[in-house]
């Protein structure tokens, strides 16, 4: 196994982690499924740091001396792995929730990610050699352009340059939308034509050259350019809401992320993205806009348009 194919699973671990870390912070009914993705995350984990090592299935059972593998014997398989109490509490919970349908408390969620967190900061470094901190998720994105513009993003943000940073996460995202119709257009050629759209042509005063007429129309032109106006409104934002729904992407936290971002004009050359300075933007929510470009980049490259057999 490569160094590279080691992190980019590492991507995914973390990735399943922080999703953990989201769910933690939902409602108290709903947010026990943390408990499950920090599990399924550990999991990961230990059979990965076995990959690694060169233990397969044979020699797991081999030591622990059965035939069938729990989480918890991967400290016996891995006795160098710290922390074993600690996860111990989040095996016995999700079991708890998965065969008994016991919730556990929020007191107890929050216990469990922050055993979680102590566990991947921990390991990662004793196995891995490596700093869980520094695990980056954007080699998740496969998309080369959209990868590199959220790269370059955080190195703005890092050199406290926010405004070149939430610019360039903007057109990540704006890029990632557009990739979806390019891997259409490359499967479909010429049969792929986009989502049609209805609109209204606006009737434009100016458009009309006699003077006379122009005067004499004016107030019902203007009414009608007014309202035509507002329904070419309303129609690009159905578009765009249905564009973003049929991709499969959650459309809250696309309604956050436009809240935060400054608009895309349209232009023949590259689209046009101007903001002044980033007022009230938190670490925080730049976290959150690199989480969501991020899971919606996951989202559109994991479909396959593909049609025919390769």
């Amino acid at each position: 196994m490569t160094k590279e194919d080691i992190l980019k699973r590492l991507a995914y671990i973390k990735y399943l982690y922080k999703a953990g870390v989201e769910q933690s912070k939902q409602p108290e009914i709903i947010a026990y499924t943390s408990v499950l993705s920090f599990h399924d995350a550990i999991d990961w984990f230990m059979n990965l740091a076995c990959l690694k090592k060169g233990i397969s299935e044979k020699d797991k059972k081999s030591i622990i001396g059965k035939q069938q593998i729990f989480l918890m014997d991967y400290f016996t398989i891995l006795p160098e792995l710290t922390l074993a109490a600690s996860v111990e509490k989040i095996n016995t919970r999700r079991n708890n929730l998965k065969h008994s349908f016991q919730i556990p408390a929020q007191v107890e969620i929050e216990e469990c990610k922050g055993v979680a967190t102590l566990f991947f900061e921990e390991n990662t470094k004793i196995v891995f050699e490596i700093d869980f901190n520094d695990i980056s998720l954007y080699d998740l994105i496969t998309f080369p352009e959209i990868r590199q513009r959220v790269i370059d993003a955080d190195k703005s943000f890092k050199e406290n340059d926010k405004k070149s940073g939430i610019i360039g996460l903007t057109m990540a995202f704006y890029r990632l939308i557009q990739s979806d119709n390019r891997k259409k257009r490359a499967e479909f050629g010429y049969n792929y034509t986009g989502i049609t759209t209805w609109g209204f042509h606006h009737v434009n005063v100016g458009q009309i050259r006699n003077k006379e007429i122009k005067e004499s129309l004016y107030p019902i032109t203007d009414h009608i350019d007014k309202v035509t106006k507002q329904y070419d409104e309303n129609f690009d934002n159905i578009s765009e809401s249905l564009n973003i729904i049929g991709l499969g992407l959650d459309f809250r936290k696309y309604t956050k992320f436009k809240f935060l971002t400054p608009p895309v004009y349209e232009s023949f050359d590259d689209p046009i993205v101007t903001m002044g300075d980033p007022l009230g933007v938190t670490e925080e929510h730049i976290q959150f806009m690199f989480d969501f470009i991020i899971e919606s980049a996951l989202i559109v490259q994991r479909f396959d348009y593909s049609i025919t057999k390769k």
